[in-house]
């Protein structure tokens, strides 16, 4: 983290809610904290604020580990927690680069964005112990999060038109958490997986 003594002058950092100060452009998976990850993850509204009540980027991530057993049923218990810890942190990054919607961000102007959005995830993946050069495991993982996708935009937002090479949404209530409820729930589905500071 960065020394708040040294900022005069200084660029390019995030300022986390453990009261430091985070590069996203040459921070060490050192320097993520899960309790920032799980703070910040909390208060960031998905769709960038269009649905139709508070719905986290934490409790996304909660939602992807629950739609894991709806999806894989079968799956081989060691592989199926694997997985789940995998989409438990997979937008994990986004506590230092934020959530922008995919439409935007595929916009070949935010190339660099999506760089430094990439770099911090795969530091997430690695604090967690998760290697995310696994093809498989990364395809499986964002077939849980357009699963997610798909099934949290029929419940929060307005539009319903079809989306090209989108998986079918599952059946799943869902009830908004506000955000203190969204950390504090995802900071325990993270203490499930070991993931503590």
């Amino acid at each position: 983290m960065i020394d708040i003594t040294s900022l005069t002058g200084r660029k390019h950092f995030v300022g986390v809610r453990s009261g430091g100060y985070v590069n996203p452009f040459e921070c060490t998976a050192d320097e993520i904290l899960w309790s920032d990850i799980a703070w910040h993850c909390g208060n960031l509204c998905r769709w960038t604020g269009a649905s139709s009540d508070f719905f986290s980027v934490a409790q996304h991530q909660c939602l992807c580990v629950l739609i894991v057993d709806i999806v894989y049923p079968h799956m081989a218990p060691l592989e199926k927690h694997h997985l789940k810890k995998t989409v438990s942190v997979h937008d994990g990054g986004e506590y230092l680069t934020n959530d922008l919607n995919r439409p935007v961000k595929s916009h070949p102007d935010l190339e660099g964005y999506c760089a430094v959005c990439k770099r911090v995830q795969n530091l997430v993946y690695e604090k967690a112990g998760i290697d995310h050069t696994d093809t498989l495991l990364m395809d499986r993982a964002k077939y849980i999060d357009n699963v997610a996708q798909i099934t949290e935009r029929n419940r929060f937002l307005v539009q319903r038109e079809p989306w090209d090479n989108m998986p079918d949404p599952v059946e799943i209530a869902i009830n908004a958490w506000p955000p203190a409820m969204a950390r504090q729930f995802y900071k325990q589905k993270l203490h499930e997986f070991g993931l503590e500071d």
